[in-house]
């Protein structure tokens, strides 16, 4: 599959986020370089150690918001995606205390008032730890508790494939899909990553999905 987007966050010494080019970047004009939003009451987003993550000091419970795009924009882009990541877990006291996302991603490709992907990682009380889908529709009543709880440190690799009629997530050992249409009037506009405290992201990966096809052996739609 072609990228349309990447990001190996592969860049010397420490920096913020903010003016950074990905490795394959598909946007023009004004929002094509990561901005960190901190402006917005969140923590600032930094490139060190090969990884997009939270600045030092940031105030517990905090997360980084940075994006790149902007929504509403048509760039021409496919509206069939499919995302890859590796996110690397925060330590415990990161997790315990944590009141907003974890992590979470938002693809702004998608025209109607639910306007794309989204889902995220939320602590639920008590140190227990949810998938919420945003309102996709993903999850039967949104939030699903996780069936492992989350391991300081450790590396999860996730997926998801967004297009009209089949939306689907792999992650943290859980998968979750949809068939939700949507009026997708342009295609891939938007990426926000909601980044908790100490928690970080290897890489991020847009490839154009070749979208669903009639699979006689399954009597579905498979995407392949």
């Amino acid at each position: 599959m072609a990228a349309v987007f990447d990001d190996q966050f592969n860049t010397a010494g420490s920096t913020s986020v903010v003016g950074r080019a990905p490795d394959v970047n598909p946007f023009t004009g004004g929002f094509s370089s990561w901005d960190d939003n901190a402006a917005f009451g969140g923590a600032t987003a930094i490139v060190t150690g090969g990884k997009l993550t939270t600045a030092a000091g940031s105030p517990a419970g905090s997360y980084a918001r940075p994006s790149i795009g902007a929504g509403g924009l048509s760039y021409g882009l496919p509206t069939f995606i499919e995302v890859t990541w590796n996110w690397v877990a925060p330590p415990a006291p990161d997790i315990a205390v944590a009141d907003a996302e974890l992590f979470g991603l938002y693809f702004d490709i998608s025209a109607e008032i639910f306007s794309g992907a989204r889902f995220e990682v939320k602590n639920n009380g008590a140190g227990g730890v949810s998938v919420y889908d945003g309102g996709a529709g993903l999850i039967n009543g949104g939030v699903a508790p996780l069936q492992v709880p989350l391991v300081p440190g450790q590396s999860y690799p996730g997926k998801m494939v967004f297009m009209d009629g089949v939306q689907t997530v792999e992650f943290l050992g859980m998968s979750f899909s949809n068939d939700q249409r949507f009026n997708q009037s342009y295609g891939l506009s938007r990426i926000v990553c909601f980044l908790g405290r100490n928690s970080s992201l290897d890489f991020l990966t847009v490839n154009v999905a070749k979208g669903p096809v009639w699979t006689g052996y399954q009597n579905t739609f498979e995407v392949v």
